[in-house]
């Protein structure tokens, strides 16, 4: 495993990242004051580093957090870093950015006067993305805004060893300024806590199988099959990431997928599972402050200002309360949550539901089929519906599913309409599916299988990845302007079918 990407961070985490790259730069710094008549070396993670940085910062008006995956302390302030990065020749409106977020000063002498003579010459026009996604590495990063105290998602799925914990498919949750769901933290390395509990599986919001996570033997040895993530979609007000966390759990899995999908004030976790044997399988949830039982069968988390509902909506599962240990304080038991469904499983799929609005929780509905397993939900201004393929799980040489009026290949599909009766489907989402139909109607035609989200209308605009470069949607009429992941594009209107076909030009970037 590379120790850093080449789009900037390493995979042991934000604070062993800004000491790696920190202790660089200072000898850089030096060593091109020194000698100023030779080049210095190009090194491709330095031009994307500070983009880095930020995405896995949380702007509070209380001050900042980080995510703290790893041995990551909650906050990890790397102006200096920034500062020095600036020096070197590597400013950018994220080092802009991020120092407009975090107002520190560093008080060593160097550092005063970088910040005075060094100040980055790029200024930060506007809001950096949302959201970000580090395939290789395993991260990624979700906000609803770059305001203080928004709300911020954020993903792991990656490579373990040595600081980098094994904890592939958890995930952490600030909102209203303040951590709610969260990583276990870490302690003193010479605590046999921290081998113990801290970076083993327990300590993280995941799935265990029989009570057992990664094997415990990777964290010091490497784990020879890491997990990725994939398919990052941001647009039309829906954000979703996928984690393959298979080869972290392969002792005990063939299949182990996790997907968030945040549209409004809900976030789903669909897990897709499939084990050596039947066993019994836990999903976990570690949480900051307090919770309590809900009337919706969920828990209410809470912490100061920040709340959150969760409910495991499939498969019916009994809360237990189990005992883990406080960050940095390994002294001090807290607990965790517990979701166990009522039987033991070898295929086994949970659709789980986060609502950042408990005051006046969404409708859930779970719709159960034996080709397909959903949820339908209920909101002030909308109807969502979310559906995992069974065929696509467990036989995977006939795809396709029926759903009322709808027909597709799809693995997931997600779909929300207007409340109001006789409302229009507003926004289509498709995860690994190449055709959505409804009677005689084509909505989605390609010949490759993608994952996608549109919303129909006079200005179309696509979100994909990069699976396809061809597709036809349906449209009433052609499109007055036609946008795919950010490119203008033309397109070609086919009356007979009401399909308009989108053609999208490959990039070096493109994978496909």
């Amino acid at each position: 495993m590379p120790t850093f990407e080449r789009s900037g961070p390493s995979y042991e985490g934000v604070n062993y990242t800004n000491y790696g790259v920190s202790q660089y730069l200072h000898y850089r710094l030096a060593w091109q004051n020194t000698l100023s008549d030779r080049k210095a070396p190009c090194i491709e993670p330095l031009n994307h580093i500070a983009t880095y940085f930020l995405q896995t910062l949380y702007p509070a008006s209380s001050g900042f957090l980080t995510v703290n995956f790893d041995d990551s302390p909650p906050s990890v302030d790397v102006t200096e870093t920034l500062l020095l990065l600036a020096a070197c020749g590597f400013a950018s409106p994220d080092v802009a950015r991020y120092l407009a977020h975090v107002h520190t000063h560093p008080q060593a002498t160097l550092l005063s006067l970088l910040r005075q003579s060094s100040s980055p010459q790029h200024a930060a026009q506007a809001d950096a993305p949302d959201s970000c996604v580090y395939g290789r590495v395993g991260w990624a990063t979700m906000r609803s805004s770059w305001e203080n105290d928004a709300t911020f998602l954020a993903m792991k799925s990656g490579y373990t060893w040595n600081h980098a914990h094994a904890d592939a498919g958890t995930f952490v949750l600030f909102k209203n300024g303040k951590p709610l769901i969260i990583d276990s933290g870490t302690c003193q390395y010479s605590r046999p806590e921290y081998t113990t509990y801290y970076r083993t599986s327990r300590a993280h919001s995941v799935i265990l199988f029989n009570g057992q996570g990664q094997p415990e033997e990777d964290i010091g040895l490497g784990c020879k099959f890491p997990g990725h993530l994939h398919s990052l979609i941001d647009g039309h007000g829906l954000k979703y990431v996928y984690a393959d966390a298979t080869g972290p759990m392969a002792r005990w899995f063939t299949r182990n997928y996790r997907h968030w999908l945040w549209s409004g004030n809900l976030i789903l976790i669909a897990d897709d599972v499939r084990a050596h044997a039947e066993g019994q399988l836990d999903w976990l949830l570690h949480y900051a402050g307090d919770h309590a039982a809900d009337t919706t069968g969920g828990v209410r988390l809470s912490n100061d200002a920040a709340d959150a509902l969760v409910r495991v909506l499939y498969p019916p599962c009994q809360i237990h309360e189990d005992s883990g240990l406080a960050d940095h304080d390994p002294d001090r038991k807290v607990p965790y949550l517990v979701f166990r469904p009522q039987a033991q499983a070898r295929l086994q799929q949970f659709i789980a539901v986060i609502d950042l609005n408990p005051e006046a929780p969404a409708k859930c509905e779970v719709v159960e089929d034996p080709t397909y397993v959903g949820v339908r939900i209920q909101t002030a201004d909308a109807v969502e519906e979310f559906y995992i393929s069974r065929r696509a799980i467990a036989t995977p040489g006939t795809m396709e599913i029926r759903i009322g009026e709808w027909t597709t290949d799809a693995y997931l599909l997600h779909l929300r309409r207007a409340s109001i009766p006789g409302g229009k489907t507003e926004r289509f989402f498709v995860s690994d599916g190449s055709y959505l139909r409804r009677g005689g109607q084509s909505f989605l035609e390609s010949l490759s299988k993608l994952t996608v989200c549109w919303s129909p209308g006079d200005s179309l605009e696509v979100f994909s990845n990069d699976a396809s470069f061809s597709i036809q949607v349906a449209a009433e009429r052609l499109p007055g302007s036609v946008r795919w992941n950010g490119q203008t594009i033309k397109a070609e209107y086919d009356s007979g079918k009401s399909l308009v076909r989108l053609i999208r030009r490959r990039t070096e970037n493109s994978v496909g």
